[in-house]
């Protein structure tokens, strides 16, 4: 039976956006973001990570003549294992300082809470509760705008919804709007936190969805199917020139 000469060279991994280097990444967070040590963390997890993975599609696609598929391949899945052990360690790192300044971050806010009358702090929520829902909402939009510290701490002190007569999702924001009004720094620190966190997140996720291309077991077989192929089509073609 007669043979092809199929393709001596594998094809590159089409790179998903988050595997890709860009400045794009570092700008989505504001000035004050770009020295925090963990954001930091983030983003040059994402840009190590687009760099490893062009490097393995550089190694991928430059096969030396006098290597054999094989022992190409083998060295492919050797490097991606390598980069998955790196990866690893540097998600690692990135996951916990960011959970380490968060604690930090809710432990102050914590403290600084204690410092308040809790006793008036009640009273506030049982007049808020007392009033009817249209005029409650009213007044919370109204006095979190005016920048009202009491009010702030009286909704985050609360933590039973059902003490303020509304719904859980309506608390959730007005919460979030009282840390911003007592504690803008931190507030903004902890938002920008959390876009690092979805950026780790979805870096990490693109990585794992396209690992297994780097793999020796999967582009082995790539190989195969594409060999098989590629024999079938050209006997095809020697049986009828036949």
């Amino acid at each position: 039976m007669k043979t092809p000469h199929y393709r001596q060279q594998l094809e590159p991994v089409e790179l998903p956006a988050h595997l890709i280097e860009s400045e794009g990444w570092q700008n989505k967070f504001n000035d004050n973001s770009r020295t925090n040590a963990r954001i930091l963390n983030v983003v040059n997890y994402q840009k190590t990570m687009s760099r490893f993975m062009s490097g393995l599609n550089d190694i991928r696609v430059k096969r030396n003549p006098a290597e054999t598929v094989e022992g190409h391949i083998q060295k492919i899945g050797k490097q991606a294992g390598n980069v998955a052990k790196r990866e690893g360690e540097m998600f690692r790192t990135a996951t916990d300082s960011i959970k380490a300044r968060k604690n930090e971050i809710e432990s102050h806010i914590n403290s600084d809470l204690r410092g308040f009358d809790h006793d008036y702090l009640r009273e506030v929520r049982s007049v808020l509760r007392a009033m009817p829902e249209s005029e409650r909402v009213s007044i919370i939009n109204q006095s979190l705008t005016e920048g009202d510290k009491t009010l702030a701490a009286a909704l985050i002190t609360g933590k039973n919804d059902f003490l303020f007569g509304l719904k859980t999702k309506a608390m959730t924001n007005f919460r979030e709007a009282a840390k911003k009004v007592l504690y803008p720094e931190q507030f903004e620190e902890l938002s920008e936190l959390d876009k690092a966190t979805d950026l780790l997140s979805a870096t990490r996720e693109s990585f794992v969805g396209i690992y297994e291309q780097f793999a020796p077991s999967d582009t082995l077989n790539t190989i195969n199917r594409e060999a098989e192929a590629s024999a079938v089509a050209f006997n095809k073609l020697m049986d009828l020139a036949g």
